[in-house]
């Protein structure tokens, strides 16, 4: 059980040394586009977990063509992850953010969650984008199995 319980902390440890090395929380506007037929929508980013509890995970967005850039990032809906996650501010110039999160919270998300919505501006209709280096933690230190899923939507 020592053993058990030193290889969670060890993995909490290094999510929470993730997010702390990512640097801040939303900042300033940072991008690429300038275009002045530009419009504003968002992209949510949901996690599904299944019925196991969610304490932490990470994942990266890099937008395809450069069609849009991030303007903004806010938290998700559970309480757990009400604040927005940690990203890496210039990695944002680049079109690309790392988000990383972890909650110590006793009530933790488990199935579909919107962890994060990412405040965009686009040139064009179409939005893409590569996830990678996507990983997710219960709250034992656990990696678990989750699939991400980004869903885009219009500012009114």
């Amino acid at each position: 059980m020592p053993r058990r319980m030193n290889t969670m902390a060890l993995t909490l440890l290094v999510i929470a040394g993730v997010c702390v090395a990512l640097g801040a929380y939303a900042g300033p506007p940072v991008g690429n586009a300038t275009s002045h037929d530009a419009t504003f929508a968002w992209i949510d980013v949901y996690v599904e977990a299944g019925e196991t509890h969610i304490a932490a995970y990470q994942l990266d967005i890099e937008a395809v063509d450069r069609s849009w850039t991030i303007v903004g990032i806010e938290g998700g809906d559970h309480p757990a992850f009400r604040l927005p996650p940690y990203y890496d501010p210039a990695a944002l110039t680049n079109d690309r953010v790392i988000l990383a999160a972890f909650s110590l919270d006793s009530d933790l998300p488990s199935g579909r969650t919107r962890l994060a919505r990412l405040h965009v501006m686009t040139r064009d209709d179409a939005m893409g984008w590569n996830v990678s280096h996507e990983t997710a933690a219960s709250a034992d230190g656990q990696e678990i199995p989750i699939r991400f899923e980004l869903v885009e939507g219009a500012a009114p």
